[in-house]
């Protein structure tokens, strides 16, 4: 079984000390070596990636693998959250001739000069987006969120004479 990692996990620092990144090709697995690559198929659909274990986890009783979402959108998992896939780590040959992502007629991975991410052929690849900083809905333009401002320590009332 394989899950996906939370959006909420993107440019915190994984196992490996490389940050987790959404758009990357990349897995948690508890046992396999940091940088192992494996070929994940999901059997429902026939779809098959190539992704880098650099990160320790599912800690899910059931669960196998933790993958990107980049790998999750190309598998078809996102929707039911949980599947079950086929995992195969790749030997050295298969993974000279074989890039990281999808391995589905119609799509590339980008270099890895560029941010990897799912591109279709012809098509624009889509920017990594960094989530914008959460403000209340009641602030000034302008105004430092509320993690940023200072407030002066709560006031104690004199102690009382004995």
């Amino acid at each position: 079984m394989a899950s996906f990692y939370s959006q909420r996990f993107h440019g915190r620092s994984t196992a490996s000390g490389e940050p987790y990144l959404n758009d990357g090709w990349t897995a948690a697995h508890r046992d396999l070596p940091l940088g192992t690559l494996l070929s994940v198929r999901n059997p429902a659909n026939g779809v098959e990636v190539v992704v880098r274990v650099n990160d320790r986890g599912p800690f899910h009783s059931n669960r196998m693998l933790d993958l990107s979402m980049a790998a999750a959108q190309a598998l078809g998992l996102v929707r039911q959250g949980v599947a079950m896939v086929v995992i195969r780590p790749l030997s050295a040959d298969d993974a000279d001739s074989r890039a990281l992502g999808p391995q589905v007629p119609g799509f590339h991975v980008q270099p890895p000069s560029a941010p990897q991410a799912l591109t279709r052929v012809g098509g624009r690849p889509r920017a990594a987006a960094k989530p914008p900083p959460r403000q209340r809905a009641n602030a000034k333009p302008g105004a430092r969120p509320a993690a940023e401002t200072k407030r002066p320590p709560p006031k104690r009332p004199p102690p009382k004479p004995r």
